[in-house]
């Protein structure tokens, strides 16, 4: 979609939905509102995927016609548990629905067009233990299941979640079925992953990527991170994520990587 290609870095995920199975739609479940002027083309869009979670990129369309956008009758009667994006545009969601989170966070958007750097594997030294970067195995399912839920009990969960280790389970094997992962191993054991968790048309968004906190601050991550956008940037694909506004050490990695800070982002949820 002509609209939403050049704002794909801030919505990776919903144009991401937008192509599920490869094929252009909202997709089983979900519903697609948009909001155009006549004479002028779309202006603004939101999503509403199955579970509750709205996508909104309103871009310039008028304020005033937030409601019309992104089907708001429907949401005020349709139970809404999240909404990602843009910060603005989450904003300008809850105020037109008059909804209010029970809780959220709030991230640095970030992108890098195109990487064409590689090689951070192998400027790693862990004092001449065995380490390397490599993609994930069929054997690595518990591996991954235990980084995965220290990721997101660190990372996702806010005190409205709880832990669900099935939902845990389906989202990495999703991941294994249709994302881009690769795993960090140091003398034989899964100590790190990196990852895409959404890919668009031309952008992929990074995700879940979590290192043990004993391998921390050693140049793992980087080294991890820096394969990863390599070996997509070999592809062609541009890269985006977002990050914690007060997590100043993973934002200082993908500074050195060639990330650069592309606005506000948010991630409300609602009781």
């Amino acid at each position: 979609m002509n609209y939403i290609r050049p704002l794909e870095f801030s919505c990776c995920s919903l144009s991401a939905r937008l192509l599920k199975g490869g094929r252009l739609g909202p997709g089983f479940g979900s519903r697609l509102y948009f909001h155009a002027q006549a004479g002028e083309g779309l202006s603004g869009l939101a999503l509403r995927a199955p579970g509750g979670v709205v996508y909104p990129l309103f871009g310039e369309s008028p304020r005033a016609q937030d409601s019309q956008l992104a089907g708001l009758a429907e949401f005020a009667t349709r139970k809404i548990t999240a909404a990602i994006g843009l910060e603005d545009d989450v904003r300008r969601l809850e105020r037109a629905a008059g909804i209010t989170s029970a809780a959220g966070n709030d991230y640095r958007l970030m992108r890098l067009d195109k990487p064409r750097q590689g090689g951070a594997a192998s400027r790693v030294f862990f004092q001449q233990r065995e380490f390397k970067i490599r993609p994930p195995q069929s054997s690595d399912m518990i591996a991954l299941l235990r980084l995965q839920e220290a990721y997101e009990r660190e990372e996702v969960l806010v005190h409205l979640h709880r832990f669900d280790p099935r939902v845990c389970k389906a989202g990495v094997k999703r991941s294994l079925e249709e994302e881009v992962m690769l795993c960090a191993q140091l003398d034989g054991r899964l100590v790190g992953k990196a990852q895409t968790n959404a890919r668009g048309f031309a952008w992929d968004q990074l995700g879940g990527i979590y290192v043990e906190p004993l391998y921390r601050g050693r140049g793992l991550g980087r080294a991890l991170v820096g394969e990863l956008c390599a070996a997509l940037g070999a592809q062609g694909r541009s890269l985006c994520l977002f990050v914690k506004k007060g997590n100043q050490a993973a934002l200082g990695l993908y500074l050195s990587l060639g990330f650069e800070e592309a606005g506000s982002f948010r991630i409300s949820y609602y009781s």
